[in-house]
């Protein structure tokens, strides 16, 4: 056991053995604490004083505390006033005597690692406020550990006990443990064993206030469930298409395209997927709230309606199914809506040089250097001391590469039975049939993939191997594996027959060969060698396999693809004429030719620069006005005609590399590298360049150009170059958006950013970035910037660039500050050039330390900017059927609406609601948007049903307006006859490109007061006239008016309210619900600016009028209607509707002629509104609530 190990069984050791010690035997040695009111050893549930903030902001909230290891007292937690101390750092410096004197440095290296560590830290998070100090949103918490190694399950276990038992909280509340980034793998793995300890797992996420949003538009498609690891051989293999709407656990760094994106774990707001799918128009959400997640997995193979939007209330996510409720035909005319539109761009063109400076380039210049190097002049003119120096490498290189001549390669297949044998001597030059790489006779792996080397086709791994014996299968093709004294190479293995069902396989191979077999191109020569057997009945083509002996390089060496053609311009439209349509019939064939496309680019057996280009690319990147360090590394991005324009944007479509121009100087291909001697190999520039090239035909961004019908000839690949930023230096990473709305409005700058190297772009490892937004006024002042959402990879507390956070603010000096006034200085020059006031920017930044080539003194770096497309096309709509329940709505829809309880109780109705599947035009208002409908109605005291087709109903007739229809239908033979007119206003015909265009029932009518809902009117004629209520006494009417609401179901989120009032004898207590906040509205009544509706009723029981309580808990029997505010709210109970009501209790009301109790509850108690309680008589006129009592 060396050192270091023995330190960690140790420390394992001693932790476990402290935390296991009882008080009585450590109390008698440990060192006492100096006493301060800045710690405590326990804390109060739910928001104790040292919590870290008090703002009412939706987010979590915690408390900091340190556990002290040997000599200190390990069962002893002391959690720090976190109101005042934000890091741990601060405080223990300050008020742990351990700590005291210390560095950060210092701190951090006794701390967060196991080795040496003298305290263990962590966190208690609790939820998100929803009454500050004593009402949480969920009775729970959550418990972090913090170190940059890995805890044992068994230490967690004993941790979160020890803190769990500091924490004074009822029994009800739930205790979870939230791994930190570090500890999530290891939690993760033991996630059963901590269950079984009653330690459940969990993260904050679990509180998630709303489903969010990352890119705004409407789906019609399929759902298709696939794992985020298995996106992409799921759209090779046509298992997910390009019309899907995928569901997935977790977003890579690169989806393809497909008609929507539901995620069930966060994502990245700016990530290239993001971005992608902004540009695209396609939704992409994450599922935050439970209900959502559950329900799409219910879904999964059917085909809905998706969209996601943003407005005043939040995220509006909005999924139907419509399985069975749509023939192919409408089908058709919603996907109709969904074609691109066309994309306007500039073929690409020579301009006569290999190589341009960016800085002067303007946007007409994309059609030499592609829209990245066009744009990259904005920054050097903006930010010139915070962007780094660049130049262009123009169209005129790759038009030059393409039209190279090519050798032809034939065609090489292998018969069923039939063996090949390869050459493994990284001799390439010596024929087709000559790997790149040499076999390490000391062991490792050798692999064989398919075309888009990717799908692993067999693979062997092998230990020590022996001069001159083989490793073989013992039957060809076969299962079992043997060292061969006497090789077979390019024979059977034995006298039995080989197998038929394993397809290409590895069969046999030599490592150590020295006189075995002779190479026959080179006398003399006794190579390594690797033999491949057909186990199949079938020819199996090879041209564009690969082979490797190294699986984190599956594509190292390619047995060639087939040539024809005489130039790689015709070799690619040869492979790629059979792709016509979109999306194409097999998308399987379509990668692999993708893939053998890039293996052109990329094999310099088949392609190559010859000297002129390669002479013409070394005088450019050698030009001494460019100022490019050979010896260090340059960066190559991928610059098109055909991304970063006004109307597209191809966010990560393509890819950019790293070469080192030292090596393409020097006389050889030898390594080290010239600009990393710890790298064995060289890393020429020529390289770089051709992976760029073959990034041109990524799957994706061939795919799109084919999805916009471009033509191939017109677009082209051109290179951005400037210095590398490497790892080491990077201190963090973002994207950032800057919102313009004209002189006269703020800007608004969201800001995305990672720790390190960490992508923020293309996340690949799960981790959730830092959100910061900043507000800017038209006057130029910069507001503090707003803390949004923290990262994963940092600290409670921290923020991964400089700042000092207060609240939800970062105040004082910071690089946000900063980043601000140099996006600003961006925007600025943005608008000086175009003209344009009301834009979108996408901006890519990093933050270096010092001694790097770009920003020799560290900062803040800007290297890139691209203008959002944007898209003011009005969109048709689509009505989508879906049957909906309809209710009366018990709320105010107009503002200051006239209020008549008894026409909400007398109009109580249930409605089931189908429409007719169509676009919303003239024509189609042009008869009843409504096909079948069932409505429950109150007649007198009795519940009634009417269904049917609409255009059924007695008398049934339907006028248009505008955008405005009426349905109407006549009843008789009730005991008042009626006509009922069913209202549907503000139709919308077309809506902007920020609004759902796809509707369901729930959608149409007019918009409520401050209230996310829309509803339908409902105005009833009666044949007799009818008591309508009004302040001044109830009066006769002829006509009540109604508003119907599609209301939600029932869930845990609904409010719970409480009314009583006692009154003249008679007390009445009323329970019911709201509906949950709406997204966007801080409160429900007066302090929110709203009004409350009644979602669902509890229950109601009045005493005091019969000799028992009378308890009502029916939809009939109880209506509620608020006036402004809620200020006023009136109650109307009518006991005879509720279903099993005694009758005793009836008679006794009758004997007291009372059919209706109405409870005018007034919170002000000022005015005509008194609160009180009324009765009325079967005359619906007010009478003797009691003896001695008269109403109104």
């Amino acid at each position: 056991m060396n050192r270091n190990q023995r330190c960690r069984v140790l420390l394992g050791w001693s932790v476990a053995v402290f935390l296991a010690a009882t008080c009585r035997t450590v109390c008698a040695e440990a060192p006492i604490i100096s006493p301060s009111n800045y710690w405590k050893n326990g804390l109060a549930y739910p928001y104790d004083p040292f919590c870290n903030s008090r703002f009412v902001d939706g987010k979590p909230k915690w408390v900091k505390f340190t556990i002290l290891l040997e000599p200190y007292d390990p069962n002893v937690v002391y959690f720090q006033d976190s109101s005042k101390y934000v890091f741990h750092y601060t405080f223990a410096n300050e008020w742990l005597d351990p700590f005291r004197g210390m560095t950060n440095a210092q701190y951090n290296a006794v701390t967060l690692f196991e080795k040496g560590q003298k305290a263990i830290l962590g966190a208690v998070v609790l939820p998100p406020v929803v009454i500050w100090p004593t009402e949480p949103k969920v009775r729970e918490y959550g418990i972090q550990f913090i170190r940059q190694d890995p805890f044992t399950k068994e230490q967690i276990r004993d941790l979160f006990n020890r803190v769990k038992a500091r924490i004074a909280a009822p029994d009800d509340v739930q205790v979870f443990y939230f791994p930190t980034y570090e500890q999530q793998a290891s939690a993760t793995a033991n996630r059963d064993w901590f269950e079984a300890q009653g330690i459940r797992l969990g993260s904050t996420a679990r509180w998630a206030q709303g489903d969010t949003c990352y890119s705004q538009g409407w789906a019609f498609g399929k759902v298709t469930y696939v794992p985020g690891n298995e996106i992409a051989s799921a759209y090779h293999s046509g298992r997910l298409k390009p019309t899907d709407i995928l569901l997935t656990d977790g977003v890579p760094a690169e989806v393809p395209f497909v008609a929507g994106i539901i995620s069930l774990a966060p994502s990245t707001p700016n990530s290239h997927v993001a971005i992608l799918a902004r540009t695209y128009m396609v939704p992409f959400v994450h599922l935050a709230l439970a209900a959502d997640a559950a329900r799409i997995q219910t879904l999964v193979g059917r085909r809905i309606v998706f969209s996601a939007y943003e407005d005043d209330f939040g995220a509006d996510v909005w999924i139907a199914d419509t399985e069975g409720l749509m023939d192919d035909a409408a089908a058709e005319r919603i996907l109709a809506l969904k074609a691109p539109a066309p994309l306007a761009i500039k073929p690409t063109a020579s301009l006569g040089t290999l190589g341009v400076p960016t800085e002067g380039l303007q946007a007409a210049d994309m059609q030499f250097v592609g829209g990245k190097a066009a744009n990259f002049s904005l920054l050097r003119a903006a930010v010139p001391g915070n962007s780094p120096y660049a130049i262009a490498l123009t169209f005129d290189l790759w038009k030059a590469f393409l039209d190279q001549p090519l050798a032809p390669v034939p065609a090489l297949s292998l018969m069923p039975g039939e063996h090949l044998l390869l050459w493994a001597d990284g001799q390439t030059e010596q024929g087709l049939t000559h790997t790149s790489f040499k076999l390490n006779k000391e062991g490792e792996t050798i692999g064989l993939y398919d075309v888009d080397g990717a799908t692993l086709l067999d693979s062997i791994e092998y230990g020590p191997q022996t001069r001159d014996v083989s490793y073989a299968r013992s039957v060809d093709g076969g299962g079992s594996w043997q060292p061969c004294p006497f090789p077979t190479p390019g024979g059977p293995n034995s006298n039995v027959p080989g197998q038929t069902a394993g397809g290409l396989v590895i069969n046999e191979f030599m490592v150590d060969n020295k006189t075995t077999v002779e190479d026959p191109v080179e006398p003399g020569d006794y190579p390594d060698w690797i033999e491949l057997y057909n186990a199949s009945e079938e020819a199996i083509a090879l041209n564009g396999l690969h082979l490797t002996d190294d699986p984190n390089d599956p594509t190292r060496w390619q047995i060639p693809s087939e040539i024809f053609a005489p130039t790689l311009r015709e070799e690619i439209a040869r492979r790629l004429s059979k792709y016509t349509t979109y999306p194409p019939a097999d998308m399987q064939m379509l990668s692999r030719d993708l893939a053998s496309i890039r293996s052109l680019f990329t094999d310099a057996g088949v392609t190559r620069f010859d000297d002129d280009l390669r002479e013409g690319v070394i005088d450019v990147l050698t030009d001494p006005s460019y100022g490019f360090d050979p010896n260090v590394p340059l960066r190559f991005r991928s610059s098109t005609n055909v991304e970063d324009s006004v109307d597209f944007i191809g966010a990560g479509l393509y890819d950019s590399f790293s070469g080192c121009l030292a090596d393409a100087l020097d006389a050889d291909d030898a390594g080290p590298c010239g600009c990393d001697p710890n790298r064995d190999s060289e890393k020429d520039v020529f390289h770089a360049i051709r992976q760029v090239f073959a990034s041109f035909y990524n799957d994706n961004a061939y795919l799109e150009r084919l999805r916009h019908g471009l033509d191939e000839s017109d677009v082209g690949m051109a290179v951005v170059v400037h210095h590398s930023f490497p790892d080491e230096i990077e201190l963090a990473n973002g994207v950032a958006t800057v919102q313009r709305s004209g002189p006269q409005a703020n800007t608004y700058i969201a800001m995305v950013t990672q720790q390190g190297a960490v992508s923020v772009t293309n996340p690949e490892d799960g981790s959730i970035p830092e959100e910061v937004s900043v507000t800017v006024l038209p006057s130029g002042s910069i507001a503090w910037p707003e803390f949004k959402q923290a990262s994963s990879l940092v600290r409670l507390g921290e923020t991964v660039m400089t700042g000092t956070l207060r609240g939800k603010s970062i105040q004082g000096a910071s690089d946000y500050m900063d980043l601000a006034t140099l996006l600003l200085c961006i925007s600025g020059e943005f608008e000086r050039i175009t003209g344009k006031q009301e834009y979108i920017l996408d901006l890519e930044y990093k933050k270096v330390a010092s001694g790097g080539r770009v920003l020799p003194q560290g900062g803040l770096v800007v290297k890139q900017v691209r203008q959002v497309p944007s898209s003011d096309r009005m969109q048709a709509t689509y009505l989508v059927n879906q049957p909906t329940q309809f209710e009366v709505y018990a709320g105010e829809v107009e503002l200051m609406d006239t209020v008549d309880v008894f026409a909400d109780h007398r109009l109580k109705s249930r409605w089931t609601i189908q429409t007719r599947s169509t676009v919303l035009d003239a024509n189609a208002l042009g008869e009843s948007l409504y096909t079948e409908i069932q409505c429950e109605y109150l007649d007198g005291d009795t519940v009634r049903t009417i269904s049917g087709q609409i255009s059924a109903l007695p008398e049934a007739r339907h006028s248009a307006y505008g955008d405005d229809t009426v349905d109407t239908w006549e009843l008789h033979g009730l005991a008042n006859p009626r006509a009922y007119h069913l209202r549907t206003t503000d139709i919308p015909m077309t809506v902007p490109p920020t609004q759902r265009p796809i509707l369901g029932p729930a959608d149409l009518g007019c918009s409520g007061y401050r209230v996310p809902y829309r509803f339908l009117t409902l105005n009833v004629d009666f044949a007799n006239p009818v008591m309508s209520w009004n302040p001044l006494g109830m009066r006769y009417a002829s006509n009540n008016r109604v508003y119907l609401w599609a209301c939600p179901p029932a869930s845990n989120e609904d409010l719970p309210q409480e009314r009583s009032l006692t009154y003249h004898g008679v007390t009445i207590q009323s329970h019911f619900y709201y509906p949950p906040l709406p997204k966007g509205l801080t409160e429900w009544e007066l302090g929110g600016g709203n009004t409350a509706p009644l979602k669902r009723w509890d229950h109601t029981v009045i005493e005091g009028l019969t000799s028992e309580p009378i308890v009502l808990k029916g939809y009939y029997s109880q209506t509620f209607r608020p006036e402004h505010h809620n200020i006023v709210e009136h109650f109307l109970f009518e006991p005879r509707l509720e279903p099993g009501i005694s009758p005793e209790i009836l008679g006794q009301l009758q004997s007291k002629r009372i059919r209706f109790i109405h409870m005018i509850l007034d919170k002000d108690n000022t005015g005509a509104n008194e609160s009180r309680i009324v009765a009325y008589d079967f005359s619906e006129v007010p009478t003797d609530l009691n003896a001695g009592f008269t109403g109104d």
